[in-house]
């Protein structure tokens, strides 16, 4: 495996490669474009010499060499420039405001961060990880060569007055100003490896106006927010509310897997896993995807990773395809004996998790009273539900729905509806007055801000749970006639 480094400042321009081979590594080093010069080791064991050059690479990274795997630098005249300001300040000169839908933005505006004006390439290599998790710190070349830069390609912007970072500047520089926790990319960012961050408790934010390509993005506990569109070539994964994201372009990706995380996306194309309901009605729950832990516990935020990393996902998609198949047919079984047992009441909680097409034998229980579908994450409800004419209980909370479906103001004969802990519903449609005859309704914590008038018509309504709803704090009056 051989490994490229390189060394710009001052008059000095220098390379240094190391090639390791089994118990051996050749290292050649000199000035560049000459064929420098050449030594030889060699070692009792692969692990000695691995490490004995581990330790050669560490020396040099730390003395300012940059990987030219990792170089984005373009050539020597015409260096890529950073520029390091205030969040606020990068917000009154771009407008960053608006990439983060406002929401987390307020946490930048302390901190310094990094902004590249233009288009940026990062190339760690296929397998190479642009860490996201660790500040930026001025006085260790080690961690400007994340991003492939010397001291002497930033440039500190501080109420409009540019000054060009040279150790002698930095050291005249209070703590605060010495690092930056950020990176705002004013076009494109384009990362040849991963974008990663494995501490959930903690990061670097992440800002890029244009648009974004990456093998892998692992957010952890960075706050990322993406205005174009996102395509990764294979997983997007956000762990811990630490964090946070926001994607008002779309995105693309393999698999879009939220453990904990707060993933803000509004059009997206890959297979979801998710356990928050965080944007849309997933595919797969956590569990059903990835199994548990080793421990019986929920699977771990590095067990997942490693996951990732090893490219498992297909095998383990595959393995939860035929999961869910068994899944699906032990349902439809159920509710078979269900009909044939006569029964009218039917318990789904939990069950249609993922389902696109619910089971075509429910919609011939004609006799069923009532249905419990709460905690499906489900956004949409089958259209179908108007064939179960005596239906008079429905608990469809803790779901995922944004809207109410047609289908649920044709059923007028229900007596009992709970919609509460639909924390994506922020409207009730005024045609809930169409279901005369229910006498219980149920909308814990909706995220709504007014009640509709027609819920005034609702003469047989004798209990109304409004429990945490924001509306509760207007001056809405609610009569009855």
């Amino acid at each position: 495996m051989k490994r490229c480094f390189i060394f710009q400042e001052g008059n000095s321009n220098k390379f240094w490669n190391i090639d390791i081979e089994g118990c051996g590594f050749t290292v050649t080093y000199g000035k560049r474009g000459t064929a420098g010069q050449t030594s030889v080791k060699s070692f009792d064991t692969e692990i000695m010499c691995q490490a004995a050059a581990a330790k050669l690479v560490a020396e040099k990274a730390k003395k300012g060499y940059i990987e030219s795997g990792s170089d984005i630098m373009r050539d020597e005249n015409n260096k890529k420039t950073f520029q390091c300001m205030s969040g606020e300040e990068a917000n009154r000169i771009f407008g960053i405001d608006n990439l983060t839908g406002g929401s987390f933005l307020r946490s930048l505006y302390e901190p310094y961060l990094l902004v590249y004006d233009g288009d940026l390439l990062i190339d760690l290599g296929e397998s190479g990880n642009f860490s996201i998790e660790e500040e930026w710190d001025f006085s260790e070349p080690e961690s400007l060569s994340r991003l492939g830069i010397a001291l002497e390609n930033i440039i500190m912007v501080q109420d409009g007055q540019q000054t060009k970072l040279t150790r002698d500047i930095l050291a005249q520089l209070p703590d605060h100003q010495k690092y930056a926790y950020g990176l705002y990319v004013n076009g494109n960012l384009t990362v040849k490896g991963n974008i990663f961050n494995d501490n959930c408790d903690g990061g670097m934010s992440l800002l890029v106006k244009g648009n974004l390509e990456a093998n892998n993005l692992i957010i952890g506990g960075s706050w990322v927010g993406i205005h174009g569109k996102t395509t990764l070539r294979n997983v997007i994964l956000g762990f811990y509310n630490h964090g946070a994201s926001y994607f008002p372009g779309s995105v693309k990706a393999g698999y879009i897997i939220n453990l904990d995380g707060y993933l803000d996306i509004k059009e997206f194309e890959g297979l979801v896993i998710d356990d928050k309901d965080t944007f849309a009605e997933p595919d797969y729950s956590v569990e059903d995807f990835f199994g548990r832990g080793r421990d019986g516990d929920d699977i771990g935020f590095e067990d997942v990773i490693k996951i990732v990393l090893k490219k498992d996902l297909t095998q383990k998609a595959e393995k939860a395809a035929q999961k869910r198949e068994k899944a699906i047919q032990k349902l439809i079984e159920a509710i078979d004996k269900a009909k044939k047992d006569g029964k009218t009441s039917l318990n789904l909680s939990k069950k249609l998790i993922g389902v696109q097409n619910w089971p075509d034998n429910l919609f011939t229980m004609t006799e069923l009273q009532e249905l419990d579908l709460s905690e499906n994450r489900m956004t949409r409800l089958d259209k179908r539900l108007s064939a179960l004419p005596k239906l008079t209980k429905l608990n469809l909370s803790k779901n995922s729905l944004r809207e109410l479906d047609d289908v649920l103001f044709d059923m007028t004969q229900l007596q009992e509806l709970d919609i509460g802990k639909n924390n994506k519903l922020t409207q009730l449609d005024e045609r809930i007055g169409k279901l005369v005859n229910l006498e219980t309704l149920g909308l814990e914590w909706l995220q709504i801000s007014e009640l509709p008038e027609s819920l005034g018509g609702l003469v047989n309504l004798k209990a109304l749970d409004l429990s945490l709803v924001p509306v509760l704090f207007s001056n809405h009056i609610l009569t009855w006639s």
